[in-house]
């Protein structure tokens, strides 16, 4: 069947009218038109006192997302206002928008100088502005009687010392008298290590329990989680920050704390297969013998039995024969003719505690790189 020139026109019209237009991009950031702030100049001598920044910006399409200025004080810590967006009058394409920043008492004094403006509209775009391009003001000025002396710890204590999460989660508490001299305590922490040298940060903040920011007892809690690491926990330091910024550095010895902690924890045991008396069924076991036992841990794709130290494993408490020197009764075979050997030991057939009637041994021990395991066969018991 033929078809019409009209016809295949129209499909195509129809196509056509059918298909989506693409969307529109924004690819451009906003533009800042104006910038000023108020006042140029603050006196946090009696309190903290705010700057307000103002800006005036413009976008094309998404619309401004945020903007902000980066500061610095003479000592060059530098830091960022952010407004978010902080419309205060206009539209997110053209308007007007404000970032207030409250400076503190006791904070830095000089002449902070404006770094760069920067905005972001909607889907990213972002533009940076140094002031002096734009002839924006340069910077502002602050007065102050400054802080530059950073906090002192002391009498720290750490409870409990012991702590035992094998049936759950418990919470350990630090403990620590901190002074100041002007500011005040912002925050503090401990920088804690366990045994596999994984460090972590308990924080404070700034966790007074009793006494001022001036002269404190602080308190800073973690919530050790049960199957956490098992072992001594060290202490690597304590700090201190003050509200402007100062912080001190501490050993624990140099804050009168303990230097460490413990954590005991459920170990993490590995379930094996292992299979007593390999080749046979039942695994029938006299106890009135005089000889041996063979039991034959199985390596699988994720687990080699090899790794496994003899030594350490036990068959219902039974531990392994010991041949001449003390060498451990065992071998690698590969007794399920799997590819992969297997360990296999053999234990005193006396020192198996078992009586008649039980129906399954169990056997544990560790890997040479200290995992727990663990695994089960059934046995039948006879005199």
């Amino acid at each position: 069947m033929g078809i019409s020139v009209k016809s295949a026109a129209i499909a195509c019209a129809v196509l056509l009218v059918a298909m989506p237009s693409r969307a529109q991009e924004d690819t451009t950031p906003p533009a800042l038109v104006g910038f000023s702030f108020s006042p140029s100049s603050v006196d946090v001598t009696a309190g903290p006192a705010n700057v307000k920044f103002t800006a005036h910006i413009t976008d094309d399409l998404a619309g401004v997302g945020s903007w902000g200025v980066d500061f610095c004080p003479p000592s060059g810590n530098c830091t960022t206002v952010f407004g978010v967006p902080g419309l205060i009058s206009g539209a997110l394409l053209d308007g007007t928008f404000e970032a207030v920043i409250t400076v503190r008492q006791f904070s830095e004094e000089g002449i902070y100088l404006l770094r760069r403006i920067f905005a972001t509209d909607q889907v990213g775009n972002t533009s940076f502005l140094n002031p002096a391009d734009a002839d924006f003001p340069p910077s502002f000025e602050v007065i102050s009687q400054p802080d530059t002396t950073a906090p002192t710890v002391d009498n720290g204590l750490i409870s409990p010392v012991v702590v035992d999460v094998t049936s759950g989660a418990q919470t350990l508490t630090f403990t620590a008298h901190i002074t100041d001299d002007l500011a005040g305590v912002g925050s503090w922490g401990v920088d804690f290590c366990p045994p596999s040298g994984n460090c972590t940060t308990v924080f404070g903040v700034p966790g007074l329990i009793s006494g001022t920011l001036l002269d404190g007892t602080f308190e800073a809690v973690i919530t050790v989680r049960q199957f956490s690491e098992e072992g001594i926990y060290l202490l690597r330091r304590i700090f201190a920050t003050d509200q402007v910024g100062n912080t001190s550095f501490l050993n624990p010895a140099d804050a009168d704390f303990p230097p460490s902690f413990e954590v005991i924890a459920a170990p993490v045991v590995t379930e094996v297969h292992i299979d007593i008396k390999p080749g046979s069924f039942p695994n029938s076991i006299n106890l009135g013998s005089q000889g041996t036992v063979p039991v034959a841990i199985l390596s699988t794709p994720t687990f080699d039995a090899r790794t496994v130290d003899p030594l350490s494993i036990t068959l219902a408490s039974a531990t392994v024969a010991l041949k001449g020197k003390g060498t451990p009764m065992a071998s690698f075979q590969d007794v399920n003719q799997d590819g992969l050997l297997d360990l296999v030991v053999h234990v005193d057939t006396q020192a198996l505690q078992l009586t008649v009637g039980d129906t399954v041994a169990i056997l544990e021990g560790q890997t040479f790189d200290g995992r727990r395991i663990r695994g089960s066969d059934t046995v039948r018991v006879v005199q």
